[in-house]
């Protein structure tokens, strides 16, 4: 390219002024210039090693403004041109123009994106998401196989096999995993246009996770994924309950998740080597109907990947309950309805945290089954959550409220098998209130003045009515 040619600036929708400044900076800074300065010309070398990581995601890049594949552009074009429009069309764009220019990365020259380069699209997306060049295909990652777990799912979606036409792939992108370019978007910010942006994903090792232990980065892989289809306000994840660290209880599970304020999701490996679960966005609290939560849904993870959300056409979503001595059964819902019958809901932890059910429709969720039998067995089971500190700050609250009100009924117990006096002050009014002393203070006597008088009223009132319709 010429530099004495000076063609028109670039249209740009979503990048600010200072961003394309920085932008052609940038791209200053990337060239090497020929013979007296007349010709300009980018080396792909120097921008890989400017940008090494991940390197594969910024190879894909280099190609899209080195050459004048697609996108193209409604102007005679530079490689300046096409570096700043790539990073316009991912930074603070819509899903639809991200996933087209992701799309175009990878697609062949046909405009069709075959199953070896959807594949390689997720893994390079989730690198940057993680900011982790490290990932691989080969068997011994937990990449590979929730890589293949989302090609089932896409394969089961359309009628027939990639290749993809963009439609297809936004499609499915829309749905499925609607904030799988946010890594993406984050990565360019950073990397191109020096934006302080969120963390990357990330799962505390306190207490570390088992699922699917037999892969060293099981975790790094689940995260992903469910930070693709469901995008927090925290990146920060942990796991609040293990039964593999805080043992098989329900009554320890209970303990661990209640009052958690945050997103929470329920994640159950079964015996077979299924992983599914589910989502709620509310905080657990006891009760023995249903809580009501929309932005809740039902996921399976393997063998294949499928998403639930709610249907709209009922709020049955989420139940816990940990009572045992009532009528109502003791574990965790969603969906279907409360009974004494475990085969009423959607999906049911069984308070023993061995069995479960998991059926494929009720009113409250929309169709579709996330395991492959209606009743499974129970191999690991983990709550994670992705409130941060403001949840973990809310549920330390009410902790100390429970405890607060625990030892003041301790200190009333003993106080009474002490044999102390409560006929006066405000310890007899509490303890009138509790009904532990059987006594009454004026207060409560002019109560029940107050009703022995109504009901005299209300007797001769009656009494008057009966006499009138004698007379009469």
């Amino acid at each position: 390219v010429s530099t004495e040619e000076k063609p028109a600036s670039v249209p740009v929708r979503n990048l600010f002024p200072s961003h394309v400044e920085l932008l052609s900076e940038s791209f200053e800074g990337l060239c090497s210039r020929g013979g007296e300065g007349k010709e300009v010309t980018v080396s792909l070398q120097l921008l890989e090693s400017t940008y090494p990581s991940p390197f594969r995601f910024i190879k894909r890049l280099s190609s899209a403004f080195l050459s004048t594949l697609p996108p193209p552009l409604p102007f005679k074009s530079t490689p300046k041109h096409r570096f700043i429009c790539v990073i316009d069309s991912l930074f603070r764009a819509s899903l639809e123009q991200q996933a087209k220019q992701v799309f175009s990365l990878y697609a062949g020259l046909d405009g069709l994106l075959d199953l070896e380069s959807f594949r390689d699209l997720l893994l390079d997306v989730s690198a940057v998401t993680l900011d982790d060049d490290s990932g691989s295909l080969d068997s011994t990652s937990a990449f590979s196989v929730l890589i293949d777990s989302i090609v089932t799912s896409l394969e089961t979606i359309l009628s027939e096999s990639p290749p993809l036409s963009f439609s297809q792939f936004f499609d499915w992108v829309s749905v499925v995993m609607p904030n799988l370019f946010k890594g993406v978007e984050a990565f360019v910010g950073r990397t191109f246009l020096k934006e302080d942006s969120e963390e990357s994903p990330s799962l505390s090792t306190q207490p570390p996770s088992t699922l699917l232990k037999e892969y060293s980065d099981s975790s790094q892989g689940i995260l992903w994924l469910l930070n693709a289809i469901y995008l927090e306000k925290s990146p920060s994840f942990r796991v609040i309950y293990s039964g593999s660290v805080h043992g098989i209880s329900f009554n320890r599970l209970a303990t661990q998740i209640e009052a958690y304020g945050g997103s929470s999701y329920v994640l159950i490996q079964s015996k077979k080597g299924e992983l599914f679960g589910a989502r709620l966005t509310i905080p657990w609290k006891p009760k023995s109907s249903f809580s009501e939560d929309h932005d809740s849904s039902l996921f399976s993870i393997l063998p294949s990947l499928k998403v639930v959300r709610t249907s709209g056409l009922a709020s049955n979503h989420v139940y816990f309950y940990t009572n045992k001595s009532s009528n109502f059964p003791k574990g965790i819902g969603f969906g279907g309805q409360v009974s004494t019958s475990k085969n009423s809901f959607r999906l049911w932890i069984e308070e023993s945290l061995e069995t479960g059910v998991a059926k494929g429709f009720d009113s409250s969720y929309e169709k579709g089954s996330i395991c492959d039998s209606i009743l499974f067995d129970i191999d690991r089971i983990e709550v994670w959550g992705s409130g941060g500190s403001e949840a973990e700050e809310a549920q330390h609250r009410v902790r100390r409220h429970k405890e607060e009100q625990s030892e003041k009924r301790r200190r009333v117990d003993r106080k009474l098998a002490a044999g102390g006096d409560w006929t006066e002050g405000t310890e007899k009014f509490m303890m009138d209130m509790l009904g532990k002393t059987g006594a009454a203070d004026a207060f409560l006597e002019d109560v029940k003045e107050q009703k022995k008088a109504a009901k005299e009223k209300e007797d001769e009132e009656r009494e008057q009515v009966r006499l009138d319709i004698l007379e009469k």
